[in-house]
């Protein structure tokens, strides 16, 4: 489509403007390129946006339930739409071609998260390592994994966010810059402690960031490369900081923490995430309740 990059760059903008993450920006950015890119290639491609319809959308998000899960393939039609509902508004399109579709059926699945065996041996083969960067990467995952806080919340964190007083909380400033405070339990107040005490030897102590290394504060690629190399050593695949977040939603669920309090700890305004957090947990207890049962008792 010939006038997508000019509109691209000022939807960008619309969406800065509503407070929305540069993350958040990537992703409906890079959907929207995705259908651009399959459009281009089929029969009959669209020459502007405004010429994009409702069968070629649906034929689009078709194509990617081949492959994609259903709440990604429902994550990128409701891209589309507000992309297009925004074009509606800015007149850019006479009418959105979405306005009569139908969002695709996602039903919640229980999110990926860490079994208790490999959050073990993830913090065991970190704490081996006792150089400054052992004990900061072993501080930073268990923060992660306790609080649940986003990657960005967490490199954005200052030492004078931190309180460490009989209940450890620390000020995060989340997604369309809302602050809130996330608690971390004593366990973890030692270990963020002892990786301030080899901190504050470092040659850029004064560094106002929790998190640093030899070239400063950590940015969001960096902590997913630690995660990456601690969970190998762990011998977790893939593990990345959205997943510890996962972990952290699905154990404060499994035992027993309130649905609200869950929501305004992590952040969450959106029921279906919440939802999926306590489909896990209910998973969970189901399997331990069949051990306690015995469905077939003795007839087997």
């Amino acid at each position: 489509m010939r006038d997508l990059d000019p509109i691209l760059i000022e939807h960008a903008y619309e969406l800065r403007g509503a407070g929305k993450a540069e993350r958040s920006i990537d992703n409906r950015t890079y959907n929207l390129r995705l259908f651009e890119t399959w459009a281009t290639a089929s029969d009959s491609p669209p020459d502007t946006v405004a010429d994009v319809t409702s069968g070629q959308i649906n034929r689009w998000l078709s194509a990617r339930a081949e492959t994609d899960a259903p709440e990604t393939v429902l994550t990128r039609y409701r891209h589309l739409r507000a992309f297009f509902r925004w074009c509606e508004r800015e007149e850019i399109v006479e009418r959105s071609p979405m306005v009569n579709m139908r969002e695709p059926n996602a039903e919640t699945q229980p999110v990926p998260v860490l079994s208790p065996d490999e959050l073990r041996a993830l913090f065991a083969t970190t704490k081996k390592d006792t150089s400054f960067l052992g004990r900061r990467d072993f501080a930073m995952l268990a923060f992660l994994a306790d609080t649940g806080v986003r990657v960005g919340e967490l490199v954005a964190l200052e030492i004078d966010d931190l309180d460490f007083g009989k209940i450890g909380t620390a000020k995060v400033v989340g997604k369309f810059r809302r602050e809130r405070t996330v608690a971390f339990s004593p366990k973890v107040g030692k270990v963020v402690l002892a990786y301030l005490r080899e901190r504050a030897k470092h040659r850029l102590a004064d560094d106002p960031h929790v998190w640093i290394g030899q070239r400063g504060a950590l940015n969001v690629g960096a902590v997913w490369r630690v995660c990456t190399v601690r969970g190998e050593d762990a011998g977790i695949k893939n593990l990345h900081p959205h997943r510890l977040r996962h972990t952290f939603g699905h154990r404060f669920r499994a035992q027993g923490g309130a649905e609200g309090d869950l929501a305004q700890l992590g952040g969450w305004r959106s029921p279906a995430m919440l939802a999926r957090y306590g489909a896990s947990a209910a998973s969970e207890r189901a399997v331990e309740a069949h051990g306690k049962v015995d469905p077939l008792g003795d007839v087997l």
